[in-house]
């Protein structure tokens, strides 16, 4: 499908230019970024930090973000990886916020 892996140089004119998309693909003048979250998806706000790389670079406007449906740190505290993601990035949709990422995809794995 012609997607670079760590795709370099789309965050150069930022003061982290070491910021790569785990995929990237230039589509005419826009692209796509692919993500791949494991486990620390929700811990870590690494959702969070994949759509903002998204909305800061200026080669791309779409976002695939790959998580786990289920994710567990214990038998104690599990959480629902999927819906969790999709709560907490619906409201950058909303009419009143503006973000340069056109559109979101979410797959539960």
């Amino acid at each position: 499908m012609n997607f670079k892996s760590e795709k370099t140089g789309l965050f150069d004119n930022y003061p982290t230019p070491g910021i790569r998309p785990d995929y990237y693909k230039n589509i005419n003048d826009d692209g796509i970024i692919i993500e791949v979250e494991k486990g620390k998806t929700l811990m870590n706000n690494m959702d969070l930090l994949d759509f903002w790389k998204c909305h800061i670079c200026t080669n791309a406007n779409h976002l695939f973000l790959l998580v786990p449906n289920k994710i567990a740190h214990n038998e104690q505290r599990s959480y629902k990886g999927y819906e969790k993601v999709i709560s907490r990035l619906s409201p950058f949709f909303d009419d009143c916020n503006y973000t340069n990422v056109h559109s979101l995809t979410i797959y539960g794995y």
